[in-house]
């Protein structure tokens, strides 16, 4: 691979916090991580002023992600230039939107996140948490398994039946 295929796109996303709550799926929360630690590793091989400043963000300071797993997380002051939000745990066949009223303070954070014009994005289940927090109409995409139940829970958004979707500083896609 040349130098020129991996090389970063000039941005002003340097701030990334990893929204971590009870029922979020550790393997999103993980794979957020991962996948931008790897960016790190290749903006170290460029001559990327910076590098991404990663954080896992949380109302409490300790907080259990699924399927137990608890890791220190910074306050939800913390400042970011993008907010990632994991997939959300739900019982089998259970309705994710049931998680939802467990996740008050959550709303309210990506509500005020969004009304700033910070950059959010979800996959999977954690769309249904942008969506709620999401006042504004949007285009979102989210797991074709969730599709029916998210068209009914949210008609004022567009569900969009692509694997991602980008609408308005919102970040979107499936599993």
């Amino acid at each position: 691979m040349a130098g020129k295929d991996i090389a970063m796109p000039e941005t002003d996303i340097w701030r990334v916090n990893i929204l971590c709550f009870a029922g979020a799926h550790a393997s999103s929360v993980f794979d957020f991580h991962e996948t931008l630690s790897v960016a790190n590793k290749l903006a170290s091989l460029t001559r990327m002023p910076r590098r991404l400043d990663v954080a896992f963000v949380g109302v409490r300071r300790r907080t259990t992600v699924y399927p137990g797993v608890t890791l220190a997380t910074e306050p939800l002051a913390r400042p970011a230039d993008l907010v990632l939000i994991p997939g959300i745990e739900h019982a089998r066949g259970a309705p994710v939107t049931l998680r939802l009223p467990l996740l008050r303070a959550e709303t309210r954070y990506v509500r005020q996140c969004v009304q700033r014009g910070i950059w959010v994005g979800a996959v999977c289940g954690g769309t249904f948490l942008l969506a709620e927090a999401a006042r504004e109409p949007r285009r979102i995409a989210t797991s074709w398994w969730l599709e029916r139940e998210f068209a009914a829970r949210f008609p004022h958004h567009t569900l969009e039946p692509h694997v991602l979707a980008v609408s308005k500083r919102i970040i979107t896609a499936g599993a």
